[in-house]
């Protein structure tokens, strides 16, 4: 194997979004959890806008972080990679975006836990809110789960094999963080949020890898 720009692909945080809450994927995002057939509006009492935002960007926060420290063996591997690029150095990268998936994935379990009990938004329209945010974030987990597979069985005979696979892989993970963000877009329930969750609804479409500032 051999040739140092077979993996440049890998350079940028193939995640990035999707990994995202819309989410993002960026991608998640992601993606990422077994989150049950939990309804928030069924599950939670209602808090006050404010208090609610606060907890899901504090989730959001913290899957940031998580899945900016989990990038540094992914980013050793490539590297490794790319100054040696054998058999056995792209299975370690292999195995590396392998294991940062699923860190990514078990970063958004946190997250959605932590959102789970942070309540339903007071309001007319809270308990939908909160409906449309969890199916969000289910389906952008659903979308993680098929791709850690691929990444597995990704093929280490040959260097074009091999980023072949990689690039195949980055671009189904920005596929499904468009598409979660497309998915926050298209829900009413964020479309007459009130101003207090502005903030979610800016994650979730698409706006950072975190909540806004107020």
């Amino acid at each position: 194997m051999g040739g140092e720009s077979d993996l440049t692909i890998l350079r940028a945080n193939p995640g990035a979004r999707g990994a995202a809450l819309g989410v993002a994927a960026a991608v998640l995002v992601a993606v990422l959890a077994t989150f049950g057939t939990v309804d928030f509006a069924e599950a939670t009492a209602s808090v006050p806008p404010a208090t609610y935002a606060a907890t899901v960007c504090g989730a959001v926060a913290t899957l940031h972080a998580k899945t900016v420290a989990s990038e540094a063996p992914l980013q050793a591997a490539t590297q490794a990679y790319r100054d040696q690029p054998t058999p056995d150095m792209a299975m370690q990268l292999r195995q590396a975006f392998v294991d940062y998936l699923q860190q990514t994935r078990a970063s958004f379990s946190d997250a959605a836990a932590a959102i789970e009990q942070s309540g339903v938004p007071a309001g007319k329209n809270g308990a939908a809110f909160a409906r449309a945010l969890n199916d969000n974030i289910k389906t952008a987990a659903a979308a993680l789960d098929p791709l850690i597979q691929q990444a597995g069985a990704i093929d280490v005979t040959s260097t074009t094999a091999f980023a072949a696979g990689v690039q195949n892989v980055v671009a189904r993970l920005a596929a499904a963080s468009e598409s979660s963000k497309k998915q926050a877009r298209q829900a009413a329930a964020f479309n007459h949020a009130p101003a207090a969750l502005h903030r979610i609804v800016s994650y979730a479409r698409g706006s950072g890898d975190t909540c806004p500032a107020r």
